[in-house]
């Protein structure tokens, strides 16, 4: 009610500074941090850069069933994978281990700060197999591909 009020009085290019400051806020105003635990059967290293990734991934994830049966239903070496809102890569990290050396995760988020916060996971588990190149797909840097890592 307060948001409808204030758009109807602040003028327009002064509610979308407003509004960019709002979304912005809680993402300046935490402290990023680095936890070790256990995500869908896979122990990995995790920056938590906000607060809903706080809520999702400071705590053990256990392995979902429609994990646990993507083998089956042919998510097996050399296949390419879609993690579509990546958040910050955890998904798309955990999914690497089933495509191997000849596959693909191409891991899709739209939110900017999300998206740094995949990149800087990617570098924290450089052990799993896969790398992160430089390059961005889908434009304005909000999407990176994760591919298998050929050699040492």
């Amino acid at each position: 009610m307060v948001k409808q009020l204030l758009k109807k009085v602040v003028p327009g290019r002064l509610w979308a500074t407003v509004r960019s400051a709002l979304i912005e806020l809680p993402y300046a105003t935490y402290r990023p941090r680095t936890v070790t635990h256990n995500y869908f059967g896979q122990k990995l290293n995790v920056c938590i850069a906000d607060g809903l990734a706080e809520g999702y991934y400071d705590q053990n994830v256990p392995e979902l069933e429609r994990v646990k049966i993507m083998p089956k239903r042919k998510l097996t070496e050399g296949a390419r994978v879609f993690d579509l809102r990546s958040h910050v890569g955890v998904r798309a990290m955990a999914l690497a281990r089933f495509v191997g050396q000849t596959g693909q995760v191409i891991g899709v988020e739209p939110n900017p700060h999300s998206y740094e916060s995949c990149v800087r996971n990617k570098a924290l588990n450089d052990t799993i197999p896969a790398r992160l190149p430089a390059r961005r797909l889908l434009g304005r840097g909000s999407t990176d591909q994760l591919r298998p890592r050929t050699g040492g």
